[in-house]
């Protein structure tokens, strides 16, 4: 199997604007940091989680047989294995590191002792590719109801009993803003998921580049969230598709570790598109930048846009912003002003292909 490289572990602060660098020493990790968000009564926080759950372990691809009818493939990764059945199905996926598909990530559905069940879509790898098995968050991993503190914990499942909601953005919605694709609570030591039956919650996987909104309610005071991990090794990508004449929004986690500048994004057309001008008329795409809103105002802390001559901010005199730094954690938003053709792509936020 093979091994991450030797890295610089350097702890950062990721509270906003540039890093600062803390300490360095060399471990067989990524990159490692915290942050500290304030999170205060009466309004929705919108963040990232720029660290993973736990280390990658790499390996080369070996695909096992055919996929079935819907898809689905047995693969074995070259010095992984022993596992008891179905003990990755709960919060593991398969992150490609080359080729086709690279940095998208798979959940595995099933598995045995030395094979994993995945299902590649349309990004189905080469044999021999280099690919990352990883953990994933769920809700009670990443929030484990028992030691927490940053919920308030509803009273009953009723909404005469709610208190802290967390919001689990949808990745486009048709309205110009993003809207909740999940929203769910803490009551009795448990997680629940909003509406219906209430079902539970905890093992709900949350997606790599999901932008969290954490709502806290009036006269219940503010909390604070501290998360400290290490960051993404390799490519990870997020898809991006788009209908033909549809304009929407897309929501993505920030995954950089360390803040990053617009023009480092690695965001360029067509997934993000440059617009004419400068005008708010000769505008097509915008990238929004989201922190601590009302909850019935959700109104964006920046707002970006490109054009022939590199990123600019929307604010008065639209000054050049290739510099601008994007905070840790910080919660995007792509919104196509005009309708796009179709386009499908892979927009790989972080690192390069596999050592």
């Amino acid at each position: 199997m093979k091994r991450l490289l030797p890295a610089l572990l350097t702890v950062m602060s990721l509270v906003s604007g540039p890093a600062t660098v803390l300490l360095a020493d060399e471990v067989y990790s990524g990159i490692a940091g915290y942050s500290e968000k304030v999170l205060p009564s009466a309004r929705d926080t919108y963040v990232s989680v720029p660290v993973r759950a736990g280390e990658a372990a790499l390996g080369e691809l070996t695909l096992e047989g055919s996929p079935d009818p819907d898809g689905n493939q047995d693969i074995s990764i070259s010095g992984l294995g022993g596992w008891s059945a179905d003990e990755l199905a709960d919060r593991h996926a398969v992150r490609l590191f080359e080729g086709v598909g690279e940095g998208l990530r798979f959940p595995v559905s099933a598995n045995n002792g030395s094979t994993a069940t995945v299902n590649f879509e349309t990004a189905a790898p080469s044999p021999g590719a280099i690919v990352a098995l990883e953990e994933e968050w769920t809700l009670d991993t990443l929030f484990p109801p028992a030691t927490q503190a940053v919920f308030h914990e509803s009273t009953s499942k009723f909404a005469s009993g709610r208190r802290s909601e967390l919001i689990v953005l949808s990745p486009q919605s048709n309205s110009g803003l993003v809207s909740g694709a999940r929203i769910y609570f803490l009551e009795s030591g448990a997680w629940f998921e909003s509406g219906g039956s209430f079902r539970a919650a905890g093992t709900d996987r949350i997606p790599v580049d999901a932008v969290l909104v954490i709502r806290h309610p009036s006269g219940l005071g503010g909390t604070s969230w501290d998360m400290q991990g290490i960051g993404f090794h390799g490519p990870v990508a997020s898809r991006i598709v788009r209908e033909s004449q549809v304009a929407r929004s897309y929501s993505y986690g920030l995954l950089k570790l360390g803040g990053t500048t617009l023009a480092d994004l690695n965001l360029s057309a067509p997934a993000f598109r440059e617009s004419s001008g400068v005008a708010v008329a000769e505008r097509v795409d915008i990238l929004q930048r989201f922190e601590t809103t009302l909850p019935s105002s959700p109104t964006p802390a920046a707002t970006f846009f490109t054009t022939s001559t590199g990123w600019k901010n929307a604010r008065a005199g639209t000054p050049v912003a290739d510099a601008e730094v994007l905070p840790n954690g910080s919660a995007l938003v792509i919104e196509n002003l005009t309708a796009p053709a179709a386009h499908q792509s892979n927009w790989i936020q972080t690192g390069a292909t596999a050592p």
